[in-house]
C-alpha cells in the first residue's frame, strides 16, 4: 500500500492521486501480484518518468541533489532487473540479460 501524506510530506492534499501515479510511473513502486508461487509485475513502463519530476512535487525531497538521485536511479533500475527475472523464474521461463 501506498499512500502521500500531504502534511509530512509537504505537498498539496489534491496531489495526492497524482503523486501515486507518479511513483509508479518512475519505477519507484512496483505494482506486482504473487499468486500460486509466481511473481506477476502488474504494471510495466515501457520507460520510467524523470524521478526529478516525482520528487521536485514534494517538500521532503529538497535537499535531494542530482548525484543522489542518479543512485537511486541506478538502484531503481537493479530493482527492476531483479524483478523482471524472478517473474521469468516463477513462471518456468528462463531470464535473459
Amino acid at each position: 500500500m501506498y499512500a502521500p501524506c500531504p502534511t509530512g510530506w509537504g505537498c498539496e492534499s489534491d496531489a495526492t492521486i497524482p503523486l501515486g501515479k507518479s511513483v509508479v510511473d518512475t519505477g519507484l513502486w512496483p505494482l506486482a501480484e504473487w499468486e500460486n508461487g509466481s511473481l506477476t509485475i502488474t504494471r510495466k513502463p515501457s520507460a520510467f518518468d524523470p524521478l526529478q519530476t516525482y520528487f521536485g512535487e514534494q517538500g521532503r525531497f529538497r535537499s535531494v541533489d542530482a548525484e543522489s538521485i542518479a543512485a537511486i536511479e541506478r538502484n531503481r533500475d537493479e530493482t527492476w532487473r531483479q524483478l523482471r527475472a524472478w517473474e521469468c523464474e516463477t513462471a518456468g521461463i528462463i531470464a535473459m540479460g
